[in-house]
């Protein structure tokens, strides 16, 4: 049953209102509420504090993105600057500029080394990074320099805390 209630006078001329009540609804059609900041982060990957993903690769490759906190955080990625293949970065540097319909962030990097690829994916699909940041929405591979700079990286669980989840 659905059940119809008016307008108010000074604005019964648009129409008609219809209201749905939750009791109305058959419980195979409700579906269940999740709260939008209650996230799932993968076991194998490694987390900074700074809320991007490390996934370890062929050898000293790890492969950098941001986790799905920092991509809501964001709102919804509209345009991404990735760095250049063969560039050198340190520990902490802003290596990718990420825009949002909210705002301008940097990514920086977990650790010392080269860029060894892109996602290039990125640069005409900016939204995977809302959609599947742990994915398609990965930034960047880095060769390390130093692995020992990622001794003091999170695991699934410690990121959770570090997030409030």
């Amino acid at each position: 049953q659905i059940r119809q209630a008016r307008l108010s006078q000074t604005r019964r001329r648009r129409g008609v209102l219809w209201v749905v009540f939750a009791a109305d609804v058959p419980a195979s059609f409700r579906r269940p509420f999740t709260h939008r900041s209650q996230h799932v982060y993968p076991e194998d990957l490694k987390y900074t504090d700074k809320h991007e993903w490390l996934r370890s690769g062929n050898g000293s490759v790890v492969r950098v993105g941001i986790t799905s906190y920092a991509a809501d955080a964001l709102g919804d990625v509209v345009y991404v600057s990735l760095p250049q293949v063969g560039e050198e970065v340190a520990k902490d540097d802003a290596c990718v500029e990420v825009e949002s319909t909210k705002s301008v962030s940097d990514v920086f990097s977990p650790a010392s080394g080269v860029i060894t690829s892109v996602n290039d994916l990125l640069n005409t699909t900016p939204e995977a990074i809302n959609t599947d940041p742990f994915g398609d929405g990965w930034m960047f591979e880095l060769e390390l320099s130093d692995p020992s700079e990622l001794d003091d990286t999170l695991d699934a669980d410690g990121y959770a805390e570090l997030a409030g989840q």
